[in-house]
C-alpha cells in the first residue's frame, strides 16, 4: 500500500466514527456537521496527496539489500 492512502485512512477512520458524528451533532448541528465532514475528508485528501508525493511508495527495510 503506498504511503498517501495509508495515512489518510489512519487520519479519517477516528475522524468519521459513527460515535464522533453524533456527538459532534448534538453540540454543533448538521449543518455545521456537513462542513466538519467536508472539510475533514478535502484536508485528509490533501494532506496524504502531498505526503505520498514527498516520499513515493514505501520500501519495507525487509526488503532492501544487505550491504
Amino acid at each position: 500500500m503506498h504511503v498517501g492512502p495509508a495515512l489518510a485512512v489512519l487520519l479519517l477512520a477516528p475522524g468519521l466514527s459513527l460515535p464522533g458524528m453524533i456527538i459532534v451533532r448534538k453540540v454543533l448541528g448538521n449543518r455545521r456537521l456537513s462542513a466538519y465532514v467536508g472539510l475533514l475528508v478535502l484536508l485528509v485528501a490533501l494532506t496524504s496527496w502531498l505526503f505520498g508525493l514527498y516520499l513515493g511508495d514505501y520500501v519495507c527495510p525487509c526488503m532492501l539489500p544487505d550491504l
